[in-house]
């Protein structure tokens, strides 16, 4: 790869993630069964920092409103439509078989609301339970009010949780991260591009005329990216877990 990796002059070391993710894993499992309020803040915020963390090394470009495959967060499916950017160069639209972790912590997010409710009720009172609403991808401020997810405010939440995160860190670090990771690895340029969106217009690998072996393709890359995961210390952490 070039210096710093591929797009972006930097590219944060596997090992600087990592370290990152596991002081976040400490403190999710250090607050998993709460004691007083704070815990119960600090866990959800954890929890949905962790799961954008590990989304963000999928190769998909960071937005405010991610892309999650799924109508909400409970279902949410195994293959991901991605269509996170128009070009005229590229055909950008693509089908990702999401790497069974990352597919884990979205869907505790989204099954587990009443663990998050009991602990709210009994930690904060009524009025906090009041006063969330029906998305979970959202963080808890240090006074307790609810803050919408966005990539300003997540970014905001992993420096709040004094983890190592730079707040100066490229938005989308994770994507430049895994692309250069492929290429390290020897990666084929077309099944690089097949998973990032830079497959050349006139190549797209459904089109009739293409010999793309897709499914074969989309399980070597979901393989490869499930290690790559493990590599950076992501787990199948449990959100709240029961007592």
């Amino acid at each position: 790869p070039p210096p710093g990796g591929f797009g972006s002059p930097v590219v944060r070391t596997t090992a600087a993630t990592r370290d990152m993710v596991e002081r976040l894993e400490a403190t999710i499992l250090r607050t998993a069964r709460p004691r007083y309020r704070e815990e119960v803040l600090t866990h959800h915020t954890g929890v949905v920092a962790y799961t954008m963390l590990a989304v963000s090394h999928l190769g998909i470009r960071p937005r405010n409103r991610p892309h999650l495959g799924g109508v909400g967060l409970a279902e949410v499916a195994t293959y991901w439509v991605i269509d996170d950017k128009w070009s005229k160069e590229y055909f950008e639209e693509r089908l990702l078989d999401v790497p069974p972790v990352a597919i884990h912590l979205v869907r505790q997010l989204g099954r587990f609301l009443s663990r998050m409710e009991r602990e709210l009720l009994y930690h904060v009172g009524s009025s906090a339970v009041a006063s969330l609403h029906g998305d979970l991808l959202f963080f808890f401020d240090a006074d307790g009010k609810v803050v919408p997810f966005s990539l300003k405010a997540m970014w905001a939440a992993l420096d709040a949780l004094a983890i190592g995160f730079p707040p100066e860190t490229p938005r989308n670090f994770g994507r430049h991260w895994l692309r250069t990771r492929l290429y390290e690895d020897g990666v084929a340029d077309d099944l690089i591009n097949l998973w990032f969106g830079h497959t050349a217009a006139g190549r797209e690998p459904l089109a009739r005329h293409a010999s793309t072996a897709y499914g074969p393709a989309l399980a070597e890359l979901r393989d490869r990216i499930a290690g790559y995961l493990r590599e950076l210390g992501f787990k199948s952490l449990e959100y709240f877990r029961p007592t």
